[in-house]
């Protein structure tokens, strides 16, 4: 059984931080620069912020379902998320 993490996604350089815009988006950020790229938990149980996860370091075994562009406000795509070969990649 596969264990999931609904989660929204931003791109954060430390200078600005945005939600990011699309799934190529996505895979570019994680590709170039996956330290810079957070996802935070999107479950009920749990306020915006309670679980907050740097892609560089999201832990092997569960996987990612990532809605954005917000999650909240504006849900236009999905992607999971998963480590592969230990980098996070999108895998659909």
């Amino acid at each position: 059984m596969s264990e999931y993490i609904n989660v929204g996604a931003y791109f954060d350089d430390g200078t600005s931080k945005a939600r990011v815009a699309s799934i190529a988006a996505l895979r570019r950020h994680l590709r170039d620069n996956p330290g810079d790229v957070e996802f935070d938990n999107t479950a009920m149980h749990m306020g915006p912020g309670d679980a907050r996860y740097r892609a560089s370091e999201i832990p092997a075994g569960p996987r990612f379902q990532v809605c954005g562009p917000d999650p909240y406000t504006n849900r236009k795509w999905w992607a999971t998320v998963e480590l592969v070969g230990g980098k996070p990649k999108v895998t659909s």
